[in-house]
């Protein structure tokens, strides 16, 4: 067991916490560290950032325009998000 192996088990966690607590179906994208969320209607492009160096980052109800100016993990073609944005506008009511 490494830092690898400890960060894959912390993407595993997040990945069946968004999955039983709020019904969204994320997953690892190969070569990416991190956990992803597909969009309705688009690629795979918002996550939930995890480095080896940086840390864990879960947002939940979270103002995102801070990364609007900057480039998390050094991944460029992809984008982060929170929890609320990704939900239902139906069920974003039980994050307020």
């Amino acid at each position: 067991m490494d830092l690898h192996w400890y960060l894959r088990a912390l993407e595993e966690v997040l990945i069946r916490v968004l999955f039983s607590n709020f019904s969204l179906k994320a997953s690892r994208i190969q070569g990416l560290t991190g956990v992803w969320v597909e969009n309705i209607g688009s690629d795979w492009d918002t996550g939930f950032e995890m480095g080896d160096v940086s840390g864990l980052a879960l947002n939940v109800c979270t103002d995102l325009s801070p990364f609007n100016r900057i480039v998390p993990c050094g991944i460029r073609d992809r984008g982060v998000g929170s929890i609320k944005g990704l939900l239902e506008p139906s069920l974003r009511s039980c994050l307020s």
